[in-house]
């Protein structure tokens, strides 16, 4: 974490050279493929990085010095996807390259959302709700502290309050609380029993990560939340912790630097787990899924940390599963929309986002769209019925439970 003013001789050496709109990797015809969700929608400079570059720097010299719904607007409503950081790597000149640093454009937001909470200038009043309700109940969406072991009931995980086990399974608030979403908890948990493996959760006890929190601007909850999170994994005397939640997953691995000190303790998304599972066979496939699929990678754990192979060897691991890429995959991944605040504060922006990327799948001629976040799952599975697609939606554990 930054103060704005430390980033002033990145954005102001900014040469606007719009790497950080369209991509040319995978030309169509006579166009780029858009890259910046937001800047695809609303068409103009400061909705892009180079944009947002010269309100950092404007904000950090003075020339802006009151907030707007405008202001308001262009900030809050990035998706934190981090392909603009991704292609300015690739293609700017040396001098901008926020990695020389260690950094990336989404550290740049992050830090500029942390400002605008300082000067009273945010968050939006959908983000505040969402910080109430972590304050109030230890959860995103305001749920009892009971729903946070009630999923798991007959399914053999072991309470880690009170006895030990070797992974920890970190459900996360949005699969928990969201009652579509449910299935991606009891078929990892089936693929976990089906392996043999010791897992158990913390059930009352488990946390909100406070990605959330950081991601809308709050570092106070954000650093509260982790450093209670961080003494119960130590308490729990596990040797992995696994999620499902692709936000959780990146906000440990990237932003919770005490893990790394925790002796023996490894954070692993569960496409991760799984995928070292199949290579150790110890998951053993008796049926075959006879269906076209097309994977999303999620951003956080996509371009955040740089999990793309393990989900793909999953699914082609399945028999029967046939994998579709769409034109953007991998680093290069359209967004669902739904990051950094987005589907709760700024709807609109998450919709359009999400039905751009169902043409996407749609294109592959795939039936089923998969993926392996719940919100991505959330935004996408919207994005189906808004758009009348036929396309299915499944998580990838869904699909492999399904083989066994």
């Amino acid at each position: 974490m930054m103060e704005l003013e430390e980033w002033y001789n990145v954005v102001s050496s900014c040469v606007h050279c719009r790497a950080c709109t369209s991509s040319d990797i995978h030309m169509t015809g006579d166009e780029n493929l858009p890259i910046c969700p937001k800047g695809n929608m609303f068409k103009m400079e400061s909705f892009f990085a180079c944009g947002a570059h010269e309100i950092i720097r404007a904000m950090i010299e003075g020339e802006i010095n009151e907030n707007s719904e405008r202001l308001q607007h262009v900030i809050y409503s990035c998706t934190m996807c981090g392909y603009c950081s991704y292609h300015c790597e690739l293609y700017s000149p040396p001098g901008q390259k926020c990695k020389k640093m260690g950094k990336t454009f989404v550290d740049i937001w992050q830090d500029l959302r942390a400002d605008m909470m300082k000067r009273g200038w945010g968050p939006l009043e959908a983000h505040n709700a969402i910080l109430k309700n972590i304050a109030n109940t230890d959860n995103a969406w305001g749920g009892t502290r009971g729903d946070r072991e009630r999923w798991a009931k007959g399914l053999g995980a072991k309470d880690l309050n009170k006895e030990s086990a070797d992974v920890l399974y970190f459900a996360g608030c949005t699969t928990t609380y969201d009652p579509k979403l449910k299935a991606m908890m009891t078929t990892a948990a089936e693929v976990f029993n089906k392996a043999g493996v010791s897992w158990g959760i913390l059930g009352k006890n488990e946390k909100c990560c406070a990605g959330p929190s950081l991601r809308v601007g709050d570092r106070d909850q954000f650093k509260a939340y982790a450093g209670e999170n961080i003494e119960l994994f130590k308490k729990s005397g596990v040797k992995t912790i696994v999620t499902s939640c692709a936000g959780c997953y990146s906000t440990f691995k990237n932003e919770y630097p005490a893990i790394a000190e925790m002796d023996g303790i490894e954070v692993l998304h569960v496409t991760e787990f799984i995928a070292r599972l199949i290579k150790e066979k110890k998951i053993e496939f008796t049926k075959e899924v006879p269906m076209k699929v097309t994977y999303h990678d999620p951003c956080h754990i996509g371009r955040y940390v740089g999990v793309f192979e393990e989900p793909r060897t999953i699914l082609r691991a399945v028999p029967g599963v046939e994998v579709r890429e769409m034109i953007q995959n991998k680093r290069n991944s359209w967004c669902c929309g739904a990051g950094a605040g987005m589907r709760t504060a700024l709807p609109d922006v998450a919709s359009e986002t999400g039905q751009h990327r169902i043409k996407q799948a749609e294109d592959t001629g795939a039936e089923v769209l998969v993926s392996s976040c719940p919100f991505c799952a959330q935004n996408l599975m919207d994005a189906i019925k808004e758009s009348d697609s036929d396309l299915k939606f499944m998580d990838i554990t869904e699909i492999l439970a399904q083989a066994l």
